[in-house]
């Protein structure tokens, strides 16, 4: 009979222990939801018609990043393969918004926030969904829009 009070001072303690870890982990992650994520309010259009025939013709990705950095910004299939690049190892301060516009075509911008036309003589990326993958330099950071968006080409054009 004397393993009856054992058992239940161990459970006590264990209840108590599962209780503080409880407590702890609510804290730890009520913390971590108001530190600002790398890559902050990245948005994209969810289709877009390059050749005409739908609105709008060019994709629009925004975002801005908690701390200053470096930045490239690639279109990628759904396969991972780099189809055009948006900015290649451009700076780019912290909380400041930054704008891009694709095209549709491949190929690589000249600059930041250089025009949608800094593909113009590259062939046409097939229709299809892509998503964008931005990249910290400094911080040898990669994320990925959450979302894919939708190239969409008239019947017979660049598949």
């Amino acid at each position: 009979m004397s393993a009856g009070p054992r058992a239940g001072r161990l459970s006590t303690a264990v209840f108590a222990v599962l209780v503080v870890a409880s407590f702890a982990a609510f804290f730890i992650a009520q913390r971590l939801k108001h530190i600002p994520t790398a890559v902050q309010q990245l948005r994209v259009d969810p289709a877009f018609y390059p050749e005409g025939g739908g609105v709008p013709r060019l994709e629009a990705v925004s975002f801005q990043i908690e701390r200053t950095d470096l930045i490239t910004v690639q279109v990628v299939n759904m396969q991972g393969s780099v189809v055009a690049s948006l900015a290649r190892e451009e700076p780019l301060q912290a909380d400041r918004e930054v704008k891009l516009l694709w095209n549709g075509r491949r190929g690589a911008a000249a600059r930041l926030g250089a025009s949608p036309g800094a593909h113009p003589g590259a062939a046409p990326a097939p229709a299809g969904e892509y998503r964008i993958r931005i990249l910290l330099v400094h911080r040898k950071f990669e994320t990925y829009s959450p979302a894919g968006f939708i190239l969409h080409r008239p019947a017979g054009s660049a598949r």
